[in-house]
């Protein structure tokens, strides 16, 4: 038997069977689902639409913001800060009116999730899914106004007013390229503390015009990432 097994043929390793093919699918899973880590940096310019109350005209708004994280596999975290400009409005009832301008600056994280990888998609399609939590202040221009009605009203001069505001948003974006995404956003400002506007007739002082202090708005962007 030894003799028999010393004098079988040996088979070449460069001819013996190869090993079974790894399936390309399970290859890119096996890529996806591995945990890989990457920076993040990014600028964007908004435009956005708010409900001041329905004292208030709809309120525009137009920022541009910066941002800075890591990726880790398809989610990210990032910090951002942002700066907004609101268009000045007008509001009048008949005693009084008030003109709004405001400037706004603000600051918070963010987290999101990606359903392709960064540079992967070229194509216009949802590209991800994300969630902000910040908190900033709103500087806004007062300037009282007359109201609708012929008797005359002493106006306070104008001035400047601070208020602190916790921004919450849930957004999508769409790829517009490689690197370009257009965002849309659904948010809120809280604002601590109440805010109004008032008149003083005959002696007696009430509310003129009263903002929420909780804000909805919808907001669309141009963002490089």
């Amino acid at each position: 038997e030894r003799k028999a097994a010393e004098s079988a043929p040996r088979v070449p390793a460069e001819s013996r069977a190869p090993a079974p093919a790894r399936s390309p699918v399970a290859d890119t899973l096996a890529w996806k689902s591995a945990t890989e880590t990457r920076s993040l940096a990014g600028v964007a310019t908004n435009y956005a639409a708010q409900v001041l109350s329905s004292d208030f005209p709809l309120a525009q708004r137009v920022g541009i913001e910066a941002l800075l994280g890591r990726y880790r596999g398809a989610g990210w975290l990032a910090g951002f800060v942002a700066g907004e400009y609101q268009i000045p409005l007008t509001a009048t009832n008949r005693e009084i009116g008030v003109n709004l301008e405001t400037l706004a600056a603000s600051a918070g994280v963010e987290v999101g999730h990606l359903r392709g990888w960064p540079g992967e998609a070229e194509n216009f399609s949802w590209r991800s899914l994300f969630g902000r939590l910040g908190a900033g202040v709103d500087f806004d221009y007062v300037s009282p106004q007359p109201g609708t009605q012929a008797v005359a009203a002493s106006l306070a001069p104008a001035h400047w007013s601070s208020s602190v505001v916790i921004r919450a948003a849930l957004g999508g974006a769409f790829t517009l390229g490689p690197w370009f995404t257009t965002d849309v956003r659904l948010f809120a400002d809280l604002h601590p503390t109440g805010v109004h506007y008032d008149v003083n007739v005959g002696g007696a002082v009430q509310p003129a015009f009263s903002p929420w202090r909780l804000r909805p708005g919808l907001a669309l962007g141009l963002a490089f990432r």
